[in-house]
């Protein structure tokens, strides 16, 4: 686990901004050397002048920076990359086995999960000023739209509100999540504002009618990124944002569903999976967003847990891995019946098709998967050591105003229990998925604006 504190301190000044702002970076990576843990730690330190104006007026926002975003390296440097005469002298065998053994050593190098924190005081009561003049531009009935129009006036807004408050640095550090390989799998913000009056957390969908700030971040955050998008199988039959963002309310609508594994309000483990590796390339979530609104502050259950794809797959017999990338595993779903490889990609980066069984009842696994003996004992054996590589990382739980950004292409997730107590003030949470933009037509599945997608299997 890598952890940033941005610390910032601002004072207003006649028309311009004085800001001193530290950047602590903190890295730990656990690695058992003789039974002691590897510990790193650096700061960097840098001072910066900005001013900046919005819609026309004098007011300023200390979160638009002028400065060049500093730079801070996880991953080794490759010596193989150092001499390019010697680059252009070797063969062509050479330069793959170089090239493999750099992109090692970056995965090797690079944390599971990195998380960001920005204290409270770095947006001052300036943000609530600029969200409000801009809101003050969207269609009156945002909250009750089917206009996916209309929704991309919203989703425009939000990427250039949420590039503006956000340090250059950050917007770099999301810019690059899902291309650049020395990006860990999971990246957590902390400390972003969210809505201050919420409803009641509810499964009967508690209106946040008006009040947007949430889904601003989430959003604009994931327009950084790439395209946010939902599926038709999990968004809501609501108008409004529930066109863009699934809430995920946690008390369960039925006892029988407190007994299953699930993203409502379940009190049994949901296991390591990805989502939607079944569906065309095209619509395929990336990434997965989610924004905390309200989290359960005395017990921080519900955590997400986080299976990196690089350490699973060198902790799998090779034996294994062979039969996981020529024999195809079948599973039945939702009356669906689709094949797929477990393990696909290069060695240096593989990627995990990892489906949760267990969202059918505890025989389910039998019932719904088939392949070759081999197969599936390979198969079953990587849900296991996946559930072991991800307890070997802290799993991250969401307060209000905490994101977590998962790459679907470096890494699993799983949910751990967590029991409501139906008082108001249970764990809220909401959701969006994340791709390259390649959905709309002509090439993907629907015409532009809408980004609601239907599940099409690969």
């Amino acid at each position: 686990m890598a952890s940033f504190s941005l610390l910032s301190q601002a004072t207003w000044r006649a028309g311009h901004l004085s800001c001193l702002t530290s950047l602590q970076c903190s890295i730990a990576a656990k690695k058992k050397q003789q039974g002691a843990a590897l510990e790193e730690s650096h700061t960097v330190f840098f001072s910066d002048q900005a001013a900046g104006s919005f819609r026309g007026t004098a007011h300023l926002f200390p979160l638009r920076t002028q400065r060049a975003a500093p730079t801070v390296r996880f991953s080794r440097c490759c010596p193989l990359l150092a001499s390019t005469t010697c680059l252009h002298s070797q063969t062509t065998e050479e330069l793959e086995e170089q090239k493999t053994t750099c992109s090692q050593l970056v995965s090797e190098s690079v944390p599971s999960v990195l998380t960001i924190t920005i204290p409270e005081e770095s947006f001052g009561s300036c943000f609530e000023a600029d969200y409000g003049s801009e809101a003050a531009t969207w269609p009156e009935d945002l909250g009750t739209t089917r206009d996916y129009q209309k929704m991309e006036e919203f989703v425009t807004s939000a990427h250039a509100l949420v590039r503006r408050w956000l340090m250059p640095d950050i917007v770099a550090r999301l810019e690059r999540f899902i291309h650049d390989p020395s990006q860990p799998p999971v990246l957590v913000i902390r400390g972003l504002p969210v809505d201050t009056d919420l409803p009641a957390t509810g499964w009967d969908g508690s209106s946040k009618l008006g009040k947007y700030v949430s889904e601003t971040w989430l959003v604009g955050i994931s327009r950084i990124i790439g395209q946010p998008f939902l599926h038709d199988a999990v968004r809501s039959d609501r108008p409004g944002m529930s066109l863009l963002v699934r809430d995920l309310y946690t008390p369960a609508t039925t006892p029988e569903k407190v007994e299953q594994a699930g993203s409502e309000g379940s009190c049994k483990f949901l296991d390591f999976h990805v989502d939607y590796f079944q569906v065309r390339p095209d619509s395929f979530p990336s990434v997965l967003a989610f924004i905390g609104l309200r989290g359960d502050n005395a017990a921080k259950t519900g955590q997400i847990m986080v299976c990196d794809f690089h350490k699973l797959y060198t902790m799998i017999d090779p034996s294994h891995i062979k039969i996981l990338r020529e024999e195809k595993i079948t599973w039945e779903h939702a009356g669906s019946v689709f094949s797929k490889y477990v393990i696909e990609g290069p060695e240096d980066s593989p990627i995990f098709n990892l489906f949760e069984e267990s969202l059918f009842g505890s025989d389910s696994f039998d019932k719904f998967v088939s392949g070759s003996l081999e197969a599936i004992t390979a198969y079953k054996q990587v849900k296991e050591i996946a559930k072991q590589v991800g307890s070997e990382v802290e799993g991250v739980w969401l307060a209000g105003g905490d994101v977590c950004l998962i790459n679907q292409r470096k890494a699993a997730f799983s949910h751990t229990a967590y029991t409501a107590n139906n008082d108001a003030n249970d764990q809220w949470i909401q959701h969006t998925y994340i791709n390259e933009g390649t959905f709309w037509l002509p090439r993907g599945l629907v015409p532009y604006p809408i980004r609601s997608l239907p599940m099409v299997l690969q």
